[in-house]
């Protein structure tokens, strides 16, 4: 009786040693831990051979922080990074940088235009809001990819402008992902988008009264006369021009496990072998995939 009580025990044990294992591996498979190495040499730098884990949490890596330009009417904030090489936030630090800029600028804007004109710029404001300039900023870990996006709204001459810094950091492997890269992960490319896109460009022409509605995008003067027909002659021409632009036309992120991407249709302007980069007052946001 002793004896099977003790076979019993046994294999209790051992079917918890089975699932405590199982479930480890799981966790190593999803990514939610990963490992870490770190070994003291003899001349005190630190080189990776031990072995601890370590778990992936956002707030170890980003904190937001407020930028103090102007008064009550700017709201802005920016991403300060910590626990990683600066090499691979340099880039996305930059940019931020940009739209911090680009707020002071808004502001000096409109406030020396209120003293000068002696009028008020309550109509200057974004809409809805009682803000020159406001800052959306998120981010988040989807298995060990860290995505960090910086969206600021601005008053502009002709209506809210919006301007985007993303960044996607590979934790585990400690590089930064490219739009392409991201793009994969989401069963589609640059190629597929800007067939895309020019099949709705072409779609908004077909529907005009005029053959033609493309101009030079680096002068809005410059109007170049192209029939639908020979546009659609020169397809893949077309396509081709829109796919060389599209690295720096979007900004391609992941959020709550979904991949996307964020451009501005005026961006994407045909114009016989060149497209234009148009403004920033018009933002479409496209889901491509999952990410799993």
């Amino acid at each position: 009786m002793e004896k099977k009580n003790n076979s019993g025990m046994l294999v209790g044990i051992l079917i918890g040693i089975v699932i405590t294992l199982l479930v480890v591996v799981g966790l190593f498979a999803t990514g939610t831990i990963g490992f870490k190495t770190s070994t003291t040499t003899d001349n005190g730098q630190t080189s990776n051979n031990t072995t601890e884990i370590e778990s992936y949490k956002a707030d170890d890596y980003v904190t937001i922080e407020k930028v103090n330009i102007g008064d009550e009417k700017v709201n802005v904030e920016k991403v300060v990074f910590k626990n990683l090489d600066s090499s691979l936030t340099q880039k996305f630090t930059e940019e931020q940088s940009k739209l911090i800029e680009s707020a002071e600028s808004t502001y000096d804007y409109f406030i020396n235009k209120a003293k000068r004109e002696n009028i008020s710029i309550s109509g200057s404001y974004i809409e809805g809001t009682n803000y020159l300039a406001k800052s959306n900023i998120w981010y988040q870990i989807n298995k060990d990819i860290l995505t960090i996006y910086n969206e600021l709204k601005e008053s502009g001459e002709l209506g809210t402008a919006t301007l985007i810094a993303v960044i996607n950091i590979d934790l585990k492997n400690k590089k930064v992902l490219t739009n392409e890269e991201l793009l994969k992960l989401g069963n589609t490319n640059f190629n597929d988008i800007a067939t895309k896109e020019y099949d709705r460009v072409v779609e908004e022409c077909s529907k005009q009264e005029k053959s033609f509605c493309y101009y030079d995008g680096k002068n809005r003067e410059n109007y170049v006369e192209v029939t639908l027909e020979e546009h659609k002659k020169n397809k893949e021409v077309f396509i081709k021009n829109i796919e060389s632009e599209l690295d720096e036309l979007i900004k391609v992120y992941i959020q709550d496990g979904k991949i996307k991407y964020d451009y501005s249709p005026l961006s994407i302007r045909l114009v016989n072998e060149s497209i234009g980069t148009g403004g920033p007052h018009s933002h479409s946001i496209v889901e491509v995939g999952e990410y799993r």
